[in-house]
């Protein structure tokens, strides 16, 4: 059960390997059992091997984008019920964490509590964006910040919508189906 329960966090209930594993953990308790925990283990085996040379990523990148859709999601609708201000922060957040991917796929050396400033300019810095993008990242940056300390008439529920949108595009770009250029190699 924990090793089911592993793959399917790991990957889905969909994938062969879970799939695979599930179908020879039903002949454990045969009189055979021996031979199905071998072609069990040799699952488990092909997994972890998959997954240390990154082949399982894209799971975990469809769970991140889910949960950076739902946190949108969130931020549109603070919008619309008037509380622009928090819906700057997590429309940020968002931001922020797709810059940090972006540093850890890239082997952009950052510190651990870097800003969404610090690691816009090492990124551009690196040529993985030209100075428009940096701008834009800067901009929503820039309201972000205002959001955060509170500074409600340095923007409108206007320029958070449009942030929204704009961060909303940079994820789908840099992590949909269609990727803008923004990985090395």
């Amino acid at each position: 059960m924990r090793c089911l329960n592993f793959l399917r966090r790991v990957t889905t209930p969909e994938s062969d390997y879970y799939q695979r594993f599930k179908e020879q953990s039903e002949g454990f308790e045969s009189i055979a059992s021996c031979d199905y925990v071998l072609s069990g283990l040799a699952v488990l085996k092909a997994a972890r091997v998959d997954y240390e040379n990154g082949e399982l990523t894209e799971i975990r990148l469809l769970i991140e984008a889910e949960v950076f859709d739902d946190f949108l999601e969130q931020a549109s609708h603070l919008v619309n019920t008037g509380y622009f201000g928090p819906a700057a922060v997590i429309a940020g957040i968002v931001l922020e964490e797709a810059l940090r991917r972006h540093c850890h796929q890239n082997d952009v050396a950052i510190r651990s509590k870097a800003m969404i400033g610090e690691m816009n300019d090492l990124l551009a810095k690196s040529g993985l964006y030209n100075n428009v993008m940096k701008q834009k990242i800067a901009t929503v940056a820039t309201i972000r910040n205002h959001a955060a300390h509170g500074q409600w008439d340095e923007f409108g529920s206007k320029d958070v919508e449009q942030m929204i949108d704009w961060v909303r595009l940079f994820m789908e770009n840099s992590f949909g189906t269609t990727r803008m250029p923004i990985k090395r190699g």
